[in-house]
């Protein structure tokens, strides 16, 4: 390449410059394509590269490869220095005017024989004849040619308003002269295809003026070194060029393409390909290999990668949360976990995905409210469906089947319920990774029970439990360095901004390329990223209601008391058609008091957060007295007492 660019650069001296405007008005069409050099280049305030889609700054030096001529406009110009655009469909007709710079001139081109017959003439310039002085495109009529003292001259007659005029004009007499006989008009089309006509100037009886000048503006379609598309020149760029085309045939010019342009290319895999620009941090994967791609590096493209993937990530716990990409070649085998879920609201997000979910409570929760039912260690529970009621306020419940003490009762529970529940799996059967998305529905949380025997290392093996969360579908490219072309990677084709073009390298079918792209760790903020372009899983769960809170005065715990008494059993809606339901409605929860014979309650242990609550106040001020005798409290009126007799003493003495 440096070698064609010296040999280039020497004929700037040697080859003849043009205008871009002179070159593209007459260029061949059928010669395309043409390669210039620019001789002198324009450049533009700021640094501007491209405006409006159009290239307007070209270096000296620069070589461009003409490949498409388009027609956009035809700029008119009138005498005066007026300008203004006619469309390339101009339906007006144009009239050459022939200019000759001498009388003489006219007449030998007009009639090259001794007979001369009488015709009209003017100049598109003021001239002057014995001290008179003939004004720009006024009519002369030629009458014959004399000769006087040796000078030859035209018999002319000028009018002027309503007189006439003889003249004698020496044929020498210099101007810009032109028949004004009527001549053959041309369509716009016709003048732009004919590269002598447009030299001329022309009239138009559409257009206002005497005569003008046409100039055609093309736009230019080129390609230029590194740069990834065609680009457009306007011809009347000022800029000097030359034609090179037969001395750099040589020259190659390099088309930069994006990985998701490269995938368009698909059949012409595998091929090798040279990196032009690459990120300084890549911010994708923790592997090793996503380093070596810089710039000047070559790697061949061997195919698309056909196997899916699953985003995945490791379980809370003591260490830090991390996230894999799975691909769906992964060889081995998984084995499902039980869930664990912290409030009836995730219970109801598995309910919506269609499963058939049985758990078991591992937290007591003690409900304030009359109206729901609490929950102790060891309950069981098949969530059956979703609804809502009125308590009586509107809220949100799932409808279980609770099974207590080889009974089973339908029981509503709201979603802020904070139970603790462990799924009830008897499922202990192995699966592949195809096996898992087919079967089981994600996210759903798996454990690995036989490493991947074409690992080295199968890092998912040493994680208690991981959560497939996603099914990506996302395009990948199979690649390997020239270094080491059996190992292969997987590229990305949407997560890497990369800038690369096709090299004439050759490229060898590999007999048993070895994946190192199977498991890839992906970092956090690339996770994060990635979640927000995947659908949300389900919407946030609802506020619960506020809890009572219960004052140390009786009028407090009065007033909570006659609410609780005043409150409504919930009612469920009309039955829907669910299969796991055993009749077509629930019975109403019943009482407090009552539900903890039923086991739709649990006593509080000396582990359980909550207290006990405290008696009704329903019940007789005697027995509310017997019950605080049993405390040992300070009375305040005690207390306020002899605080007041102790000020008195010291006021006194």
């Amino acid at each position: 390449m440096g070698d064609v660019g010296i040999g280039v650069g020497a004929m700037l001296e040697s080859e003849e410059a043009f205008t871009f405007q002179e070159y593209i008005s007459s260029l061949d069409l059928s010669s395309l394509p043409r390669i210039l050099q620019i001789c002198s280049g324009v450049y533009f305030q700021g640094s501007i590269y491209e405006i409006s889609g159009s290239e307007c700054c070209l270096s000296t030096g620069d070589l461009i490869k003409v490949i498409g001529v388009e027609l956009k406009k035809v700029v008119c110009s009138e005498e005066r220095g007026l300008l203004w655009d006619l469309s390339p469909d101009f339906k007006g007709l144009f009239k050459p005017i022939h200019e000759y710079p001498t009388l003489e001139e006219l007449i030998r081109d007009v009639f090259p024989g001794r007979e001369r017959p009488p015709f009209h003439f003017a100049s598109t310039v003021d001239f002057m004849v014995k001290e008179q002085i003939i004004m720009r495109h006024q009519p002369v009529s030629f009458l014959s040619e004399v000769e006087s003292k040796g000078c030859r001259y035209a018999r002319c007659r000028v009018y002027e308003a309503a007189a006439q005029m003889c003249l004698q004009i020496p044929l020498s007499c210099h101007g810009d002269f032109y028949l004004c006989e009527v001549e053959q008009e041309y369509t716009l089309s016709q003048l732009l295809q004919s590269k002598a006509l447009l030299s001329h100037r022309f009239t138009c009886s559409t257009i206002p003026g005497h005569s003008v000048f046409l100039s055609p503006v093309y736009e230019v379609q080129a390609l230029m070194q590194m740069r990834r598309n065609a680009v457009k020149i306007p011809s009347s760029l000022e800029v000097d060029v030359i034609d090179v085309t037969s001395r750099a045939q040589q020259v190659s010019f390099i088309t930069p393409l994006t990985l998701p342009e490269i995938l368009a290319h698909e059949e012409a895999f595998p091929i090798t390909a040279e990196l032009l620009e690459v990120p300084e941090y890549q911010t994708v994967f923790k592997a090793h290999w996503p380093r070596s791609l810089k710039k000047g590096q070559k790697i061949h493209i061997h195919s698309r990668a056909s196997a899916w993937r699953v985003l995945a990530s490791t379980t809370k716990g003591n260490k830090a949360v991390r996230y894999f990409l799975i691909s769906g070649g992964y060889r081995g085998m998984l084995k499902r976990r039980l869930r664990e879920f912290s409030t009836a609201y995730d219970l109801l997000t598995s309910l919506n995905s269609g499963e058939n979910l049985q758990v078991v409570v591992t937290k007591d929760f003690e409900c304030y409210e009359d109206c729901f039912p609490s929950l102790s260690v060891g309950d069981r529970l098949k969530v059956l469906y979703h609804t809502t009621v009125r308590t009586p306020q509107e809220t949100d419940v799932i409808v279980c089947n609770l099974c207590c003490e080889g009974q089973m009762k339908q029981i509503m529970l709201p979603l802020y319920v904070e139970g603790r529940f462990v799924e009830e799996v008897t499922d202990t059967a192995k699966y592949t990774m195809s096996e898992v998305i087919q079967k089981l529905k994600l996210p759903c949380e798996v454990k690995v029970a036989m490493k991947d025997p074409t690992l080295d290392t199968d890092i998912l093996s040493s994680f208690a439990s991981l959560k497939l969360e996603e099914l990506i579908d996302d395009p990948f490219l199979v690649i390997s360095f020239m270094e080491q072309p059996r190992l292969c990677f997987e590229l990305p084709v949407k997560w890497f901004d990369i800038l690369l073009f096709f090299t004439e390298d050759s490229v060898r079918e590999l007999k048993e390329p070895v994946n190192q792209s199977v498991v890839e760790e992906l970092t956090d903020s690339f996770y994060y990223q990635l979640r927000k372009l995947l659908p949300c899983s389900g919407p946030p769960p609802p506020r619960p209601p506020k809890r009572a809170t219960f004052g140390s005065n009786d009028t407090t715990k009065e007033n909570t008391t006659e609410r609780k008494q005043s409150m409504a059993m919930p009612m469920l809606p009309p039955p829907k058609h669910e299969p796991d339901r055993q009749c077509s409605a629930p019975p109403l929860p019943a009482p407090r008091k009552q539900g903890i014979q039923l086991c739709t309650s649990s006593k509080p242990n000396e582990h359980s957060p909550t207290k006990p609550k405290r008696k009704m106040a329903s019940t007789s001020t005697k027995e509310e007295e017997e019950e605080d005798d049993d405390h040992d409290y300070e009375r305040i009126e005690d207390t306020v007492q002899d605080l007041s007799q102790k000020i008195q003493k010291v006021l006194l003495h």
